[in-house]
């Protein structure tokens, strides 16, 4: 049995040696998408010298030796959208500038047209105005060939306007990995609408992992539950191996029960088993393998809890390794209470985090931590570490927590 540690290495070893390919998506299906290229600006942004309000474009020098209200003649007006060539601001004079038009040449300033009064074809001003400003310059918001988006970054709402500024159009990404989801059992009941007799419960991972791996944009093929029946099971591998998928994930039937079929299953196809066995609680019988076609097999425990913790450490962290984005890094919080444990397994908790007026961040252990209770999902928003060599953690104790969906 080998350590967590351990075993999030050599998926990460595993993973980094995945082909990943790329295509090239609109800006506008983008988001969630990870970026397979550095993204660097085209062009300066602003693209030229503009004005942030409509006001007068003045040289400074009119203003040097004011004692008494500057009165300058307007020499014309500038909209946005409109061409400039030729503007020049000529002494004793100013131009009138809307919101986000180009300067005539020799601009230090625009003075709001709120702080002026117009009399005729002049402009009277009775505030001296500062150097440079409601100047909007060229390449101060992003320069020509700046670096604007890394390799491995997963793309958010919040890139897409900086995108659209600089005319960024489409963005190279990695392909969605393609993924497939193998429920096995005979108790477990696919519809759920399906009232249920004895013996039976509704196939919860299904939906779960379907929504989880869909939220990492991986493309997701729910295969029909397996029965209790390896020849059916081994039946499914061989379809999928010709079917060229990335990664094979499976619930259940991977302790060591007289029903659990899945190792035998998969070295049946010849498959290398890389672990079996874990120092983890919830999800002890974690098995990891790899497929003659080079995909990734993850046999994850049957227990909602354990196919949850799975899929949070172990298949998302292959899959961020596989389109090479950095590595996770945890949030810290103080715990509120107390949380006693047995030294020796890696413990994954269920979690609410708080995050207070001081900025301070805190995280309550819910109650319900075993394996079969999903109850606490409805108002858990966190994954808490509880390491091999703890056994107490007491209130104010920091430790590592993570959020329900990789960021």
């Amino acid at each position: 049995m080998i350590t967590y540690a351990q075993a999030l290495q050599t998926i990460r070893d595993s993973a980094s040696r995945m082909k990943a390919e790329t295509e090239c998506v609109a800006l506008t299906d983008a988001v969630g998408r990870v970026c397979a290229r550095d993204v660097t600006a085209g062009l300066d942004i602003q693209p030229f010298d503009n004005s942030a309000m409509d006001g007068f474009a003045v040289r400074l020098a009119e203003f040097q030796a004011m004692t008494v209200p500057v009165r300058l003649k307007k020499s014309g007006v500038i909209r946005a959208g409109r061409a400039c060539e030729g503007a020049t601001l000529e002494d004793g004079c100013c131009w009138h500038v809307m919101t986000g038009a180009p300067l005539p040449a020799g601009t230090e300033a625009i003075v709001p047209i709120e702080n002026t009064v117009l009399d005729g074809d002049f402009v009277i001003f009775s505030e001296k105005p500062a150097a440079s400003q409601h100047i909007r310059y060229a390449g101060e918001d992003f320069r020509k060939s700046a670096r604007v988006l890394s390799a491995g970054e997963r793309l958010s709402t919040g890139h897409i306007l900086p995108l659209a500024t600089l005319g960024i159009s489409d963005i190279s990404v990695y392909k969605k990995p393609r993924v497939l989801f193998i429920p096995t059992g005979d108790e477990v009941v696919d519809d759920l609408r399906k009232d249920l007799y004895n013996g039976e419960i509704y196939n919860a991972n299904k939906f779960y992992v379907s929504s989880f791996l869909t939220a990492c944009d991986a493309d997701v093929t729910i295969h029909d539950t397996i029965r209790d029946d390896p020849e059916q099971f081994v039946a499914a591998l061989r379809t999928a191996e010709s079917e060229k998928y990335d990664i094979i994930v499976s619930s259940g039937a991977v302790s060591a029960g007289s029903f659990d079929f899945v190792r035998a299953g998969i070295e049946k196809v010849g498959a290398r088993i890389i672990y079996h066995k874990i120092k983890l609680k919830p999800g002890k019988p974690n098995l990891f393998a790899k497929l003659a076609s080079g995909a990734l097999y993850f046999g994850l425990p049957g227990n909602p809890v354990a196919t949850a913790v799975g899929l949070r450490f172990f298949v998302s962290e292959a899959l961020r390794v596989s389109r090479k984005q950095k590595p996770e890094l945890p949030i810290y919080a103080r715990v509120m209470h107390a949380f006693s444990k047995k030294p020796g397994l890696h413990t994954v908790l269920k979690g609410k985090l708080e995050y207070w007026e001081d900025g301070s961040i805190t995280v309550d252990v819910l109650d319900g931590q075993e394996s079969f209770r999903v109850s606490p999902f409805l108002s858990m928003d966190c994954w808490i570490y509880a390491p091999e060599d703890y056994g107490t953690m007491k209130p104010g104790d920091v430790v590592e927590v993570y959020p329900l969906l990789p960021s």
